[in-house]
């Protein structure tokens, strides 16, 4: 991923598709309700070298709030009622069904994204590494009084998925 030309979405998908990445990102949204698009969306600002300022982080996550809670959770907790609970559907229905709610999920997840590209930024420039503890801990500040492992796990995997070339 050394290409800054990436779009969102794009890099999204390449640093997602890491087990690390995706089992930390999951973690945290269980853990302390962090919207992984969100989390994904930080990143991205940092490996464009961009650092974004506490409230600045507060407002992207109003901005978005009604979106996850109204449309993005219900979703993902359909999928998840129908992986984990057996119904008495004929011919694998429930799993089609369950994959059919993944993709308007992800569908949902991907115009989140691209809501979020379109939102003004207030940002200053910082190395890539820099930019991500900072985003990072802003976002951990909003979400809980003490942040926990997860969130250095997470910055530590994307510093070791992305060298820092400005330094």
């Amino acid at each position: 991923m050394s290409n800054h030309h990436l779009s969102f979405w794009e890099f999204s998908l390449s640093l997602y598709r890491h087990d690390r990445v995706k089992s930390t990102c999951l973690s945290l949204q269980d853990s302390h309700s962090a919207d992984v698009n969100l989390l994904l969306f930080l990143l991205y600002q940092a490996y464009q070298q961009r650092q974004l300022d506490a409230l600045m982080i507060s407002q992207l996550d109003t901005a978005v709030k009604a979106w996850r809670n109204t449309v993005i959770q219900p979703l993902r907790e359909a999928r998840n009622a129908l992986k984990g609970t057996p119904f008495q559907l004929p011919n694998h229905a429930q799993e089609t069904l369950r994959q059919q709610v993944l993709a308007l999920e992800l569908s949902a997840e991907k115009l989140e994204q691209e809501y979020l590209e379109t939102l003004p930024l207030r940002t200053q420039f910082a190395n890539a590494h820099h930019a991500a503890r900072i985003n990072l801990e802003h976002y951990a500040s909003l979400l809980t009084e003490h942040a926990d492992g997860t969130w250095q796990d997470l910055l530590h995997t994307y510093q070791t998925l992305m060298p820092d070339t400005t330094q």
